[in-house]
């Protein structure tokens, strides 16, 4: 009976049959892991800093000497620096488990975590202004589409160039 199973097995891995479970479980344990859940968990709340941040420094800005669109790309950056910064300390002690604190280390990782985060900020700029204004795409549309482009440009990013192990 035993070998009746084993050779069932064998004979569904031939007709491709259980290629198709194997390929979803393996998926599944790739995307389902400790670093990509905590990285997307990470996300949300770097959003989170982002917004409130934003918030917090655009209604102080209003209040300024400042004209609407200067407070308001003054607030951009301001928010944008914190949730980098947010951004780097979680994804390296959080996602990534990364304890070197080696103050050339430091430098280098960060410069690197800047420097992507930089380059996916501007792909995505003109990726968000290529469909609103060459494509006609609806605004909010492409800041979804392009958000989750920029996750997985960062994550990439992170895992390969940024914070990987040694």
């Amino acid at each position: 009976m035993k070998e009746n199973k084993e050779k069932e097995k064998t004979d569904e891995m031939k007709d491709g049959v259980g290629e198709s479970s194997s390929f979803f479980s393996t998926l599944r344990r790739k995307l389902l892991n400790y670093e990509t859940i905590s990285y997307l968990i990470v996300g949300v709340l770097t959003t989170i800093v982002d917004f409130l941040m934003f918030a917090l420094a655009n209604e102080a800005l209003k209040h300024t000497e400042l004209s609407e669109v200067t407070a308001v790309m003054t607030a951009q950056v301001i928010s944008w620096a914190c949730a980098v910064l947010f951004a780097y300390i979680t994804n390296k002690l959080v996602v990534f488990r990364n304890f070197d604190f080696r103050p050339s280390y430091l430098l280098r990782e960060a410069s690197a975590f800047v420097a992507a985060r930089v380059l996916s900020g501007v792909i995505v700029t003109g990726t968000i202004w290529v469909m609103v204004d060459l494509l006609g795409t609806n605004e909010y549309f492409a800041k979804i589409l392009t958000s989750v482009i920029n996750v997985v440009l960062n994550y990439v990013a992170s895992k390969l160039f940024i914070f990987r192990e040694k």
